[in-house]
């Protein structure tokens, strides 16, 4: 950077800081107004110009061919790259070298660092692994309510849900599980306390999303169900006014008309009593294995709650064997309630099934109405969504209880990232002397 600077010949240095000052003499404040014709760029000189942007194009060549050699050094880089940004646009303004151009970074990045530090340890005493388990906790919270609601429509299928509650319900979930993104992003630079690390948590990433979008599909499955019968019913009372109107000759034709009498033909052709028979007998086969099936998810789901909530604590759980122990046993229980619930369901809904076929295997039915075979809908549906979320529970349970035997200390959790750099560059320096062996 000096040697650019050297490239002015003295004597036109000192002729344009003449001029400089007797510009700056008349006026009210001359050092104020030669330190702005300086930034404005009165000192520049060509030959400085022409060699800082050299230096900066070697300089940033070197830097992407070091980027090429070891790629993980991407971020050094990056973090040249800024400097050479800034040194390009500042330096040549100056008839000096300053050493100092970058602290325009160097300062706020260093005052950001030491709040960030501060706020961590004094004002919010967290981590991401904290928030990220926090905030599993409250998506699982949100379940329970809901499975008891199933379990209710399970024993009265005249019940309807709220579709508005099942709404939210939905949004709550989505916008918790949303905000779980970038926290798991940040596992690993995180620094925690706790039983388990960020790497343990990482684990749960996976089967805890698939939880969280089979308990979306189950609570789908409801609205969508509430979503169409409402409609129908909307289209049919629509219809039966606008028949009214036809009748004395005053009927207007609304957009989408054609539409609304295809769905109201629709609910007309498949409303028969056959066929919600067939809902009812599917529902009510149903109906047993799916409440204690439900009640093991239930229990399920405070476990994993529970074991959540320990990860983190930092005081000493005497009775965490005995709560090992029970968690093994509640898994144990929901494995087998899956299991009866699908031996169950696989033998009653086929019995219900040959009511719909004949004896050639052929759909039975009756003019001018909708297959009964869409009778058995509603519970097939219902039979898959409920098992997906059993087994979804379970593959997050399962890993649970592998934590909970694995991680039994209270220890600190240093950054993965950071601990693998500096492995790598161990690893790097104790295959430099071989490398230089095998090249004699």
């Amino acid at each position: 950077m000096k040697a650019a600077v050297a490239t002015w010949p003295q004597a036109d240095k000192q002729a344009r800081f003449a001029t400089l000052q007797q510009e700056a003499a008349n006026t009210t404040n001359p050092l104020q107004y030669a330190k702005v014709q300086i930034l404005n760029g009165y000192m520049l000189d060509t030959n400085v110009t022409i060699t800082y942007f050299c230096i900066m194009g070697l300089f940033v060549y070197f830097m992407a061919r070091l980027r090429v050699a070891f790629p993980k050094l991407i971020l050094v880089q990056v973090v040249a790259s800024i400097v050479t940004v800034i040194y390009l646009n500042a330096a040549p303004l100056l008839p000096t070298f300053d050493g100092t151009v970058a602290k325009v970074i160097v300062i706020p990045c260093s005052v950001a660092a030491g709040i960030g530090l501060v706020c961590n340890i004094l004002v919010f005493p967290t981590s991401s692994t904290s928030e990220a388990l926090d905030g599993m906790r409250d998506i699982l919270a949100l379940m329970p309510e809901f499975l008891d609601a199933c379990v209710l429509g399970l024993k009265h299928p005249a019940l309807d849900m709220s579709e508005a509650k099942l709404t939210g319900l939905q949004t709550k979930v989505l916008s918790t599980y949303k905000l779980l993104g970038p926290l798991f992003r940040l596992l690993p630079i995180d620094l925690s306390v706790g039983r388990w690390g960020s790497d343990d948590l990482s684990t749960l990433n996976e089967p805890f999303r698939r939880l969280t979008m089979n308990f979306i599909a189950l609570t789908d499955l409801y609205r969508q169900n509430q979503v169409r019968k409402e409609t129908s019913i909307d289209a049919l009372n629509r219809t039966r006014a606008g028949n009214g109107e036809s009748n004395s000759d005053q009927r207007t034709v609304e957009l989408g008309q054609h539409h609304i009498d295809r769905a109201v033909d629709f609910h007309v052709r498949s409303n028969y009593p056959s066929r919600n028979i067939l809902i009812k007998e599917c529902i009510q086969s149903l109906v047993n294995p799916g409440e204690h099936l439900i009640e093991a998810c239930k229990e399920s789901l405070q476990a994993i709650s529970e074991t959540l909530n320990q990860a983190h604590a930092l005081r000493k759980n005497p009775g965490r064997l005995d709560m090992q122990q029970r968690h093994a046993a509640v898994r144990s229980k929901l494995y087998e309630q899956r299991d009866i619930f699908m031996t169950s369901t696989s033998r009653s809904l086929p019995e219900i099934s040959r009511k719909v076929f004949d004896e050639d295997g052929l759909l039975r039915g009756e003019t001018g109405i909708i297959s009964s075979f869409t009778g058995l809908m509603p519970g097939i549906l219902l039979q898959e969504h409920l098992s997906r979320l059993a087994d979804a529970i379970a593959q997050v349970l399962t890993r649970i209880v592998q934590l909970e035997g694995m991680r039994t200390k209270i220890r600190v959790w240093f950054p993965s990232r950071l601990i693998a750099l500096l492995r790598w560059i161990g690893h790097e320096a104790s295959l430099h002397p071989k490398c230089q062996t095998q090249d004699a």
